[in-house]
């Protein structure tokens, strides 16, 4: 469950920022096409929240990561499949997935 998340768009793209062990945290962020959900890099992982509950609806993680898997550093929705979201990490990987 998100706790004090407030979801901003910037000239450079969504951004979801929370609070975070007392400080503000920024994550690369991306809404689905229907705005149903937001999709939240964290860590190695983007979490997938509910827009209209905040309840946490999917992780989304590649089970063979290690604990110091890549950070996920940006999301963005494909452009021809709404329900498909590119993951680029920071060592240079881009996974597709199926957020549905």
């Amino acid at each position: 469950r998100v706790h004090g998340a407030l979801f901003c768009i910037f000239a450079a793209g969504p951004m979801a920022v929370a609070r975070t062990a007392g400080r503000l945290a920024a994550a690369a962020s991306a809404f689905s096409s229907d705005g149903r959900f937001v999709f939240c890099c964290v860590s190695s992982l983007v979490k997938v929240y509910a827009v209209a509950t905040g309840e946490l609806h999917r992780i989304l993680c590649d089970p063979e990561q290690s604990a110091d898997a890549p950070a996920a550093t940006q999301v963005v929705l494909h452009p021809k499949n709404p329900l498909q979201l590119f993951v680029a990490y920071a060592d240079g990987a881009l996974l597709i997935w199926d957020f549905i």
